[in-house]
C-alpha cells in the first residue's frame, strides 16, 4: 500500500481545547479500484455502523501537479473526515482491511 495518512487537524478559531479538531485518513487508490471500493453499499455500511458523522470525499489525481504517478497510472485519493477520534481510527481499520482483502483477491486471480 502507497501512504495511507491518519491526522489530525485543529480549527483556527479553538486552538486550545481539543474542541473544533477534525480527523480525516487518506487512502490513495489506483484508478481501477476506485469504483469497487467506493461503492454506495459500502459508504452506507459503514455510515449505519459507525453511526457518528464522517464525511467521504473522492479527489482526482491533480493534473497540475502531476499527482502520484506509478507504473498502472495516477492515484486517486478517498479522505474519511469526522469528528470522534475512535470512530475515525476505526473507519481507517476497516478501510486498509477493505484495501488489504481486495488486493488479496486481484493476487489469487492473477497468480492463477
Amino acid at each position: 500500500m502507497t501512504g495511507a495518512r491518519f491526522y489530525r487537524t485543529k480549527s483556527p478559531k479553538n486552538r486550545k481545547g481539543k474542541y473544533g479538531t477534525t480527523y480525516s485518513m487518506e487512502l490513495p487508490l489506483h484508478q481501477w479500484m476506485v469504483k469497487s471500493f467506493y461503492s454506495p453499499k459500502w459508504t452506507e455500511r459503514i455510515e449505519k455502523e459507525h453511526s457518528k458523522n464522517i464525511t467521504f470525499t473522492l479527489k482526482p489525481p491533480d493534473e497540475k501537479e502531476g499527482g502520484d504517478e506509478t507504473e498502472e497510472g495516477k492515484l486517486w485519493t478517498l479522505t474519511a473526515t469526522g469528528k470522534h477520534h475512535q470512530t475515525m481510527e476505526n473507519v481507517a481499520s476497516d478501510m486498509i482491511n477493505r484495501y488489504n482483502k481486495m488486493i488479496g483477491v486481484i493476487k489469487n486471480i492473477v497468480k492463477d
